[in-house]
C-alpha cells in the first residue's frame, strides 16, 4: 500500500518539500490512474489542462487529491516525475520510469506499462488470496467453534456426570476432561505465538529484522513461496525500466526498493556493488544466499543473447505461477486434512460425552 499526501502548503519551492498527512492507493488505483494519465498524453492535450480535465472526469476525492498536488507543483515549475516525488505516494521506480519517459519522450508507453504493471499485480494477489481464504476460513471457523465447546458445552456435561455420581469413567471421557483444562493453554500459546511474530515483523530494529527474516526463510514452504514471490517482483521492475531506457544500476537500485526479505535485499545491494566493479549480472548474484540458480542461469543466458529484459519477464511469469501452482497444491492437501481432524476431534467429544450416559443408561436399568 503507498501513502497519499492530502495537504499542501501554498507555496512549495522546487525540489522542496511539503507538510502532508497520508492515504492510500491500491494497486487497482494505480493501475486506474496512470491509465488515465496514459489517454491524457496520448491524446496530445497539455499536461497542466490534462490533469484538470482528469479532476473532473475522475470524480474520486482519493485521485482528487494526489492530482491536486501534482497540477499545483507543476504550476511552480517542477517537473511530472519530480511532483509525483514530491508527493510521496509512488514508489521510486514509478518514479524512475516517469523520469525516463520524460528524457526519452516515451512518456506515454510509460504510464501504459505502469497500467498494466499494476493490474498484472493486482489480478495475481486477487489469485493468491482466492487460493487461501477458504482454508483460513475454514480454520477460523473451526477454531471457534471448538472454543465455544470447551467452553460452554462440555464442562456442563462433566458437572453432570458429577452430579450423578457416576465413579469411574470412560478412559476417553477421561482424556476429553484433561484436553478441555489444557486448551485454554493452547491457545494462549497459539496468541502469543502470533503476537510475537507480529512484534517481530514491524520492529525498526536491524538486527531483529533481520533475525526474523532469517527465520522466516528458514521455514521450508514459506520459504519457497516467499523467495519467489520478491524474485517475481524484483525481476518485473527491473524489465520494465529497462525496456524505458534505464541503466542496470539505475533499475537495480530502483528495484531492490520493492524486496521486503532484509536478506534478500543484501544480497541485491552486494550484487550491484559487484556490477559496479565490473562483473555481469549473473556473475554478481552467483554468489547469492536466496536466488535460485535458475534465476542466474536465465539472466546468463539473457546477457549472452542480448534479450535480458526478456529473460527477467519470463522469471517473473515462471514464477508467478508457481507460487499459484504450489499454492493450489497445499491448498487442495490442507482442505481434506482439517476436514479429517475437525471429524475426528467431534467423533472425541461426542463418544466422552455418549459413553458415560450410555453406562448410566445401563445402571438405571439394572
Amino acid at each position: 500500500m503507498l501513502p497519499l499526501r492530502i495537504e499542501l502548503k501554498n507555496k512549495i519551492p522546487k525540489g522542496g518539500s511539503v507538510n502532508i498527512k497520508t492515504f492510500c492507493f491500491s494497486k487497482r488505483d494505480l493501475s486506474n490512474l496512470f491509465r488515465c494519465f496514459y489517454f491524457v498524453i496520448s491524446s496530445g492535450i497539455n499536461l497542466v489542462k490534462g490533469i484538470n480535465i482528469l479532476k473532473g472526469f475522475l470524480r474520486n476525492r482519493k485521485y482528487n487529491n494526489i492530482l491536486n498536488n501534482i497540477f499545483q507543483y507543476i504550476a511552480i515549475g517542477n517537473s511530472l516525475s519530480e511532483s509525483m516525488k514530491l508527493t510521496g505516494c509512488f514508489p521510486d521506480f514509478v518514479i524512475e520510469l516517469i523520469k525516463i519517459g520524460e528524457n526519452t519522450g516515451k512518456l506515454e508507453e510509460i504510464f501504459l506499462e505502469l497500467s498494466s504493471y499494476y493490474e498484472e499485480e493486482y489480478n495475481f494477489e486477487a489469485k493468491l488470496k482466492e487460493a487461501i481464504y477458504y482454508p483460513i476460513f475454514l480454520l477460523s471457523t473451526s477454531f471457534v467453534a471448538f472454543l465455544i465447546i470447551s467452553k460452554q458445552v462440555i464442562p456442563k456435561f462433566f458437572v453432570l456426570f458429577r452430579e450423578l455420581n457416576i465413579k469411574e469413567l470412560p478412559q476417553i471421557t477421561k482424556y476429553a476432561i484433561y484436553f478441555n483444562k489444557i486448551f485454554y493453554y493452547f491457545i494462549l500459546g497459539f496468541i502469543f505465538m502470533i503476537l510475537a511474530f507480529f512484534v517481530l515483523s514491524i520492529v525498526r530494529n536491524k538486527r531483529i529484522k533481520m533475525f526474523y527474516h532469517r527465520i522466516m526463510l528458514s521455514v521450508p514452504l514459506y520459504k519457497d513461496i516467499k523467495t519467489n514471490l520478491e524474485i517475481s517482483r524484483f525481476t518485473k521492475c527491473l524489465a520494465l525500466i529497462l525496456e524505458s531506457g534505464g541503466s542496470i544500476i539505475e533499475a537495480l537500485e530502483s528495484s531492490k526498493k520493492l524486496i521486503g526479505n532484509l536478506i534478500m535485499y543484501e544480497d541485491v545491494e552486494g550484487a550491484i556493488n559487484d556490477i559496479k566493479l565490473g562483473k555481469s549480472i549473473s556473475e554478481a548474484f552467483n554468489i547469492s544466499r536466496t536466488f535460485p540458480l535458475f534465476f542466474i542461469e536465465l539472466i546468463s543466458v539473457g546477457e549472452e543473447t542480448g534479450e535480458l529484459e526478456d529473460s527477467l519477464k519470463n522469471i517473473s511469469n515462471f514464477l508467478n505461477a508457481e507460487i499459484l501452482k504450489r499454492l493450489k497444491s497445499l491448498v487442495n492437501i490442507i482442505n481434506p486434512i482439517i476436514i479429517i481432524i475437525i471429524s475426528v476431534h467431534v467423533g472425541f467429544l461426542v463418544l466422552s460425552i455418549m459413553l458415560p450416559m450410555f453406562e448410566l443408561l445401563n445402571n438405571f436399568n439394572l
